[in-house]
């Protein structure tokens, strides 16, 4: 009988406010169990290199696509580490830490064998990393700046280029950027190598994009931007690289008159809608905040344009991150009350909420179908 694995990245360094412990390892049972804790791989509470077994903030994480390895940024820091999980899934061993000369890596991303990954800083960039057949990364074989005006905002956008993700297209020859401090989506051209961006998507002034998503069928992508909390639909055009806007509307309430960062955005797996998340507050900072987080759910019609939303309580404070298990559930990590909360309809409703687990200052959740030890 298998079992669903549920790693979970936490920040962990005192200048982030944060107490996550590392990575903690779940088994996340079958719809509408709790998760039970299996473990923790500890990460250090600095930005300095300690006596624990990973570096500080463990904050996003992948599973390879041969499910033998574990791969973690660590926000903060120019590290990415890659854990072993062949040997033990519930127990997963650290086996390489490499630096890479920039500051902040939040994303990753798996072309066969080569890993993405997006730094946002130091300056902004995407580095490509060859896979070897263990698992363990390489060097850099190319790495890909982003140049351009920066936008308005003093704080947010005064370092110029702030790229977020790097996600490939469905064809796998391109990648799309956000980039939060250049107000673009860049496309980068990621067939047969990395290569400099041949276009990009320019926003409107202080938007901020954070995350996009692709439509199914690989004709929409949907760009969800930090600073103004909206919601971009863009045709996509996968011959010539070219992402086109064509509408835009908010991914908070209407009633939603308080400062707002959205964080994070999905299509449903069927197709049928585009869901955001929106944290409540000035610039993410630490709580006390008295707003609810939500989630937008957007229905698209057969063209996968969005109708009118619809908003839902996330469940917890500040819900960073979000994605679909593998069982099909929307699992929402909340960064600054700890609670990881499932739903069972992403399509519309929303229903059947729950907590499952909780543990500190979460902002990523990866899976794992195995068999059971």
């Amino acid at each position: 009988m298998g079992a669903t694995y549920a790693y979970v990245g936490s920040r962990t360094s005192r200048e982030r406010g944060a107490d996550g412990e590392g990575i903690t390892i779940w088994d996340a049972g079958g719809p509408g169990d709790g998760w039970r804790r299996l473990g923790t791989v500890a990460a250090d509470a600095s930005e300095a290199r300690g006596d624990a077994a990973l570096p500080a903030n463990p904050s996003f994480l992948l599973v390879s696509d041969d499910r033998r390895s574990l791969y973690v940024t660590h926000g903060d820091t120019d590290a990415v580490s890659v854990l072993d999980l062949a040997a033990d899934p519930a127990a997963p061993r650290l086996v390489q830490t490499v630096h890479l000369g920039r500051r902040n890596p939040v994303h990753l991303a798996q072309l066969g064998r080569r890993l993405l990954v997006t730094f946002m800083a130091g300056p902004g960039c995407v580095a490509e990393l060859p896979i070897a057949g263990d698992g363990t990364l390489g060097e850099a074989s190319s790495i890909v700046e982003f140049a351009g005006d920066p936008g308005p905002l003093a704080i947010q956008q005064r370092t110029g280029s702030s790229p977020h993700q790097a996600v490939p297209d469905p064809t796998g020859r391109w990648a799309l950027v956000p980039d939060r401090g250049l107000d673009r989506v860049h496309v980068v051209p990621v067939e047969p190598a990395l290569a400099p961006a041949a276009s990009a998507l320019v926003t409107r002034q202080a938007e901020g994009p954070r995350h996009v998503a692709f439509h199914p069928d690989g004709r929409r992508a949907y760009v969800v931007t930090e600073l103004r909390s909206s919601l971009t639909t863009c045709d996509w055009d996968a011959d010539r690289g070219v992402l086109t806007p064509v509408a835009v509307v908010p991914s908070t309430a209407p009633e939603a008159t308080y400062d707002a960062y959205a964080s994070e955005v999905f299509v449903t797996p069927d197709g049928s809608a585009v869901v955001t998340s929106n944290r409540s507050g000035k610039n993410d900072h630490v709580p006390p905040v008295t707003q609810t987080d939500t989630l937008g759910v957007f229905p698209l019609d057969p063209d996968g344009l969005p109708g009118p939303g619809r908003w839902f309580s996330s469940g917890g404070l500040r819900p960073r991150f979000f994605a679909f298990a593998p069982g099909g559930t929307l699992t929402v990590a909340h960064q600054w009350d700890g609670r990881i909360v499932e739903f069972d309809d992403a399509g519309g409703s929303l229903s059947g909420r729950r907590e499952v687990a909780r543990t500190g200052t979460p902002t990523c959740v990866a899976w794992l179908d195995a068999p059971r030890a």
